[in-house]
């Protein structure tokens, strides 16, 4: 009843071999990408267990003040 108004997009051509690095280029970005996160990860926790650590110190160190 109703026609669309929009036409398909034609297919976007997919790269050929004349990239051949395109596949290994995009494996790196991964990698580092993931290497990145990874140390991001790692930050977070020794920052988070920095915190952790200073707070049961100072809760420590509180309570044996109170028992002494």
């Amino acid at each position: 009843m109703f026609r669309s108004q929009f036409v398909a997009a034609p297919p976007v051509p997919r790269p050929s071999l004349s990239y051949p690095f395109s596949a290994l280029a995009r494996a790196t970005v991964a990698a580092v990408q993931l290497l990145s996160l990874g140390f991001a990860t790692l930050g977070a926790r020794a920052t988070l267990g920095a915190i952790g650590g200073q707070l049961l110190a100072d809760a420590r160190s509180s309570v044996s003040s109170v028992t002494a």
